[in-house]
Formats: C-alpha cells, structure tokens, sequence
C-alpha cells in the first residue's frame, strides 16, 4: 500500500481507501498516512442482511474512532443488495459503488492502464474505479496517473455527496 499511495501523492491525486473492520488494526499505520495525506476513509463490508452489515459497521466504526479518530460515512457493500443499500442511506450512509472494477484483475500494468483509458473515453461525467491493493496497482498508478494528465483527465476525491 505505500507504493499506492507514494503513486497517489506524488500526482497529488486524493482517493477513498476502503477497509473491512477486521483489515483496521493491521494497517494502522498506513490509515494514520491516509487520512494525514488528505484521502477518504470508507469501510467495505461482506455482509449480506441489514443486522450483518450494521454489526460490521458498528466494529469498523469502532476502531477507526479509535485508531484514527475518524468517523466515516461511506460504506461499500460487497454482497448485500439494494434493500440493505436503502436501508443504510436512510441511516445516513453514503453507499459507494464502482463504475469500474477492476479487483482481481491480473493483466499487466500497461494493458490495464489502456483498458482503463478506453474506458474513460467511451464514457462521458465521472467514473468511479476501483483498484485493489495488490502490488501490481502501484504500477498500474505509475502509468496511468500521467496518462490521465497528459490527455487532461481529471481526479476528484470521491465524496459522499457525489455517490
């Protein structure tokens, strides 16, 4: 993750990390940087039913006040569908969801950095992506981030508002 987010602030590109509650604690560290370098911090939870979700988000809640003093309001949903999604944004959660996914995706960095422009220019407003953190994705950053500004792409930081 310090590849990522080296990549991420030598463009100055600001982005929202999403952690299950059980990742927090190992990745203390890495969140102290996140939320110093002016990133968003989301919880990803693998709950399926409302009760699941909310005992999820109550632990992540926890310890992220405690970690980092931080309280989020942005959750991605990783299995539960849109009766929890409604449920939730009744509560006053922003739910997060990717236009763009590219979890698990093992090309190689230079032919998913072209996939992902081709992406962008098929498409017009703003695209939500989301990147993992495997190593490969720094290198995916180092060529895509420079593209995006040559071309004149521009970055925002995901805001709770705006999904």
């Amino acid at each position: 993750m310090t590849q990522i987010l080296d990549q991420l602030d030598g463009a100055g590109v600001k982005a929202l990390f999403l952690f299950r509650p059980e990742e927090l604690e190992a990745n203390e560290e890495n969140l102290r940087r996140i939320v110093g370098s002016g990133h968003a911090v989301g919880l990803s939870v693998e709950g399926t039913t409302l009760s699941q979700v909310e005992e999820q988000l109550d632990q992540g809640e926890a310890l992220l006040d405690r970690l980092v003093r931080l309280k989020t309001h942005t959750v991605y949903l990783e299995k539960a569908g849109r009766d929890v999604s409604s449920a939730l944004s009744e509560e006053g959660w922003a739910c997060w969801s990717p236009q763009l996914d590219q979890t698990g995706d093992t090309r190689s960095a230079a032919t998913r950095s072209n996939a992902l422009m081709n992406n962008f220019d098929s498409r017009t407003g703003s695209v939500r992506v989301m990147l993992d953190d495997r190593p490969g994705t720094a290198d995916l950053l180092d060529r895509l981030l420079p593209r995006m500004e040559r071309e004149d792409y521009r970055t925002r930081l995901a805001l709770e508002t705006w999904f």
